[in-house]
């Protein structure tokens, strides 16, 4: 999969894998929008780019959806992600790139956006979200260099959705410094 960054940063991959034996149903009503925990016939991941410079923050949004009979109450935890593979970095155009390990980021989650208040740390670890039938809520991570990212690192901010204790979504943040994306990106 090779990402281009063409929705701000933000990029998703979603796979159907079914046959006439083992068909979606109920049908989704529009097939360019399928929602993976939904289909156990279908596989979604979001992988989103934030560019920081210096110490600045940057501020991502999280969307999170019910289903149209039901209300969902989401928990949604960030923490520092896992160093990426190599292709997967290929993909995104960090070649020769290190894992800078956990720690680099400061991040947290909000209900609201906190754009232009202080503190790259702002929000917190875990939140709880309550989301009316067919609607969706939003949640801002707030992320930023904790301390300064070299030219040829990255860091990795992890963000998952639960319902109860199981994974029912989630998105991985790529962070690296402003001069290292090339292209007008």
């Amino acid at each position: 999969w090779n990402v281009t960054l063409v929705n701000g940063g933000h990029e998703c991959v979603v796979v159907e894998a079914s046959s006439p034996l083992d068909p979606l149903t109920p049908p989704p009503a529009d097939p360019d929008v399928l929602d993976a925990p939904d289909y156990p016939q279908i596989a979604q991941r979001n992988l989103s780019v934030v560019v920081v410079t210096g110490m600045a923050r940057s501020e991502v949004l999280v969307s999170v959806s019910a289903g149209q009979r039901a209300a969902k109450a989401a928990v949604i935890e960030v923490g520092d992600g896992e160093a990426l593979s190599a292709q997967v970095l290929g993909s995104l155009g960090l070649h020769g790139h290190r894992y800078g390990g956990p720690g680099r980021i400061a991040f947290g989650l909000s209900e609201r956006s906190l754009c232009g208040q202080q503190g790259a740390g702002n929000g917190h670890r875990i939140l709880q979200l309550e989301v009316p039938p067919g609607r969706s809520a939003a949640a801002f991570l707030n992320v930023a260099a904790a301390e300064s990212i070299g030219s040829d690192e990255y860091a990795v901010v992890r963000v998952v959705e639960r319902d109860h204790e199981k994974v029912v979504g989630g998105l991985s943040v790529v962070v690296i410094q402003a001069d290292d994306l090339k292209g007008g990106a």
